[in-house]
């Protein structure tokens, strides 16, 4: 598959109404999300004081997201280590663990998947005896 870079906008298939820019990125290491603000909204309940705090792990089942160009992508299982508060500038990355180009889905529960391929090295496939 080859590589590529796509910037667009990003939200949970639940609050499709908060777009977040970011850019999907897919190379050698795989697949990379980074956002430039928060994809889940921050919100202070009164009397909460909010003070540093480290980063916390979290893993987001679906993400949507829709590139520049048009194209529609799901992203599955993406998760990342990310700070959430009360800031004026916020990044977040995360790491899908697979993406669906072409459609927004909700399900992450598949019967089966059709993939197409425009080259195949037979060097590295083991032979069956």
């Amino acid at each position: 598959m080859q590589h590529f870079t796509a910037e667009g906008q990003w939200w949970l298939p639940e609050t499709p109404e908060r777009r977040v820019p970011g850019t999907l990125t897919f190379d050698g290491d795989g697949l990379e999300l980074v956002l430039y603000d928060a994809l889940r909204e921050f919100t202070m309940t009164e009397g909460e004081v909010v003070g540093v705090a480290s980063p916390d792990w979290s893993v987001e089942p679906i993400l949507h997201g829709r590139t520049r160009d048009g194209r529609d992508f799901t992203l599955f299982q993406a998760g990342g280590l990310n700070l959430r508060g009360p800031f004026d500038v916020t990044k977040e990355v995360y790491r899908p663990e697979m993406a669906l180009g072409g459609c927004h889905t909700n399900l992450d529960d598949f019967i089966e998947v059709w993939c197409g391929f425009d080259y195949l090295d037979a060097s590295g496939v083991p032979q069956l005896r």
